[in-house]
Parts: C-alpha cells; sequence; structure tokens
C-alpha cells in the first residue's frame, strides 16, 4: 500500500493533475492528466497492475516501474533533449535568488535566449511568487503549455527558441538560429 501512496505523493508534488476510481475488488485505478498524454494506472493489493498511456503519438499498454518515471519532469526532459539536438544550453530545475535573498526554482533556464540574464520557463502552476521574483531579477520569463512542452518537437521548439531571441554574448547564435 506504501507503494500507492509514495506515487500519489508524487503526482501532487508535480502537480499533475488526478482521479481515483475504485475499479474493482482491491484494484485503484488513478486517471493522469499529464499534458499532450492520459494515463490511466492501476493499483492492487501486490503493487502495480497496469499502465495504460493515451497519446498523439501512439499508446502504450504495459507493466513497468521504470516506464511511472515518464510521467515526472516530463517538461525538463523535453527541454534536455532540445538541448542536445540544438546544441544550446538548457538547465533544468534551476535554482535562482530574488533580490532580497530568497532561494526560487524554475523548472527550466535558457541563459541563451530572452534577456542578457537568460530565459526561465515556468509552468501554470508554478509559484507566482517565484515568477514576480524572477521578473524583478531581470529574467526573460514564459509560462508554458506542458501540453506542447512535455515532449520534444525540434520545429516547434526551434520556432519558440526564435521567439525568445538570441542574447548571448559568450558564442555566437548557432546556425539553425540564423537560417530561421
Amino acid at each position: 500500500m506504501n507503494q500507492i501512496f509514495n506515487f500519489l505523493d508524487r503526482l501532487s508534488n508535480e502537480n499533475l493533475e488526478f482521479s481515483l476510481a475504485y475499479k474493482t475488488k482491491k484494484i485503484i485505478q488513478i486517471n493522469i492528466d499529464a499534458g499532450s498524454e492520459f494515463w490511466k494506472v492501476e493499483y492492487g493489493e501486490s503493487g502495480l497492475e497496469s499502465i495504460k498511456i493515451f497519446s498523439p503519438r501512439g499508446n502504450v499498454c504495459e507493466i513497468s516501474e521504470e516506464l511511472l518515471e515518464n510521467l515526472f519532469n516530463r517538461t525538463q526532459r523535453a527541454w534536455s533533449v532540445c538541448a542536445n539536438d540544438l546544441k544550446i544550453e538548457v538547465v533544468g530545475n534551476y535554482t535562482f535568488y530574488g533580490v532580497a535573498g530568497d532561494r526560487f526554482e524554475a523548472p527550466v533556464y535558457l541563459p541563451e535566449f530572452g534577456s542578457a540574464k537568460g530565459t526561465l520557463l515556468f509552468l501554470p502552476n508554478s509559484d507566482s511568487v517565484a515568477i514576480d521574483a524572477a521578473h524583478d531579477c531581470g529574467f526573460y520569463l514564459s509560462i508554458i503549455d506542458p501540453s506542447k512542452y512535455d515532449y520534444y518537437d525540434a520545429k516547434f521548439f526551434k520556432k519558440t527558441l526564435i521567439d525568445f531571441t538570441w542574447k548571448s554574448e559568450r558564442k555566437s547564435a548557432p546556425l539553425w538560429y540564423i537560417k530561421g
């Protein structure tokens, strides 16, 4: 039973919307809105029973604890793939300090885009105090839709980055950016 409670805690900490249903005798179904995907995860007395993922990229039905990890840090992982593909700097779960010295975290930091201090990406459910602190510190800000940024689509991410504008003084803009 601890397994299901740990999983529910992680969902809550990730701010993923979910609902519970007592499906059949001793099976609890967790329905999860995971941005561009909808997940149905079932737990029984002995632990994980099934996972069903409904996605525009194809549906999945299997049982795998490792697969559950794909629910978490989706936006950060998509931007990490973007960094590797487009050869840009991306920092996930970025810690910054407000003008009063308070510690805050942003899901994604793009130091080469948006302003001299870079761009911080927040999700709609991000802490408004952190967003205000980032603004006060001079970061360029964007609140992104997790259903559009939870998997990497090169064309879409390039368009977003071009909209943010290249601001790095340390190195030249990459060729894909110059060609636009």
